[in-house]
């Protein structure tokens, strides 16, 4: 919260099994007591939080070596992500 100004939606991956069957329930009851707010997976992900940081914003913080490594490192994984 110190970093952003706000508190970021949060998500939380829970597999298929028997001890997430038995815990979901009191799991949950955890956080609606808590006045937690539960979003869809789209709406947390469209949180500015979690958009790659730009070229702009990496040679700010880190300067050029880092954003130009950071830029190479995108370019050599393309292949992989189909992103960029």
């Amino acid at each position: 919260m110190q970093v952003l100004g706000y508190e970021p939606p949060h998500v939380m991956l829970l597999h298929a099994n028997r001890l997430n069957a038995y815990v979901i329930e009191p799991l949950l009851a955890l956080f609606t007591d808590g006045n937690h707010k539960f979003v869809s997976l789209a709406t947390a992900q469209s949180d500015a939080a979690y958009r790659p940081a730009t070229e702009e914003y990496i040679t700010k913080e880190f300067g050029a070596t880092a954003a130009s490594m950071d830029t190479q490192y995108n370019k050599s994984t393309r292949h992989l992500t189909g992103s960029r």
